[in-house]
């Protein structure tokens, strides 16, 4: 398991969140990529960026957390990305784990974080690199801040580690 390497992706309809982890959960690499869903040209970038994404951090797991509502699955731009990202990892046998927000809620109910926004918080706890990344908490007439997908994948990421793969290493890094 020393070569275990998790990349956990947030697909939105105008961006990603990316958030990577090694076997002993330390945070590789995080971000965004943002692309415009109706152009055909930005999302043609955007899968490139996400090829270069793949072959840089080179995972064993691709971890997608999946939309909350299914009409977003629907979205043109969500498909692309989704159909890309798995012709990409078949070419690289990476195997895809599709979540659902139950199962980051589940992961996380013993850490009394039971919304998006105090699963966040608990991650930026545990890596304290992402600290400056977290947004204020959403009021319910806002949008969602951009960077909440990092924190999406990231809590994706930790879910499956922590869950499927057993690592007490991870799981004893989220505070209470």
């Amino acid at each position: 398991m020393r070569d275990v390497r998790l990349l956990g992706l947030a697909i939105r309809a105008r961006w990603l969140g990316f958030a990577a982890l090694d076997a002993q959960g330390h945070l590789l690499d995080w971000g965004t990529i943002f692309y415009q869903r109706k152009r055909s040209n930005e999302l043609k970038s955007a899968k490139k960026r996400l090829d270069g994404l793949l072959a840089r951090i080179n995972p064993s797991f691709v971890v997608i957390v999946l939309p909350s509502h299914s009409a977003n699955e629907k979205i043109t731009a969500i498909r692309f990305i989704t159909r890309s990202l798995r012709s990409a990892a078949a070419s690289r046998s990476i195997r895809i784990i599709r979540l659902r927000r139950n199962a980051i809620h589940a992961a996380f109910a013993s850490y009394n974080a039971r919304s998006k926004w105090e699963i966040a918080g608990a991650l930026a706890k545990a890596f304290p690199e992402l600290a400056w990344k977290l947004p204020p908490e959403r009021k319910i007439w806002t949008k969602e801040d951009p960077r909440m997908a990092i924190f999406d994948a990231l809590a994706g990421s930790v879910a499956y580690y922590t869950t499927e793969l057993g690592n007490a290493e991870c799981k004893s890094s989220i505070p209470d």
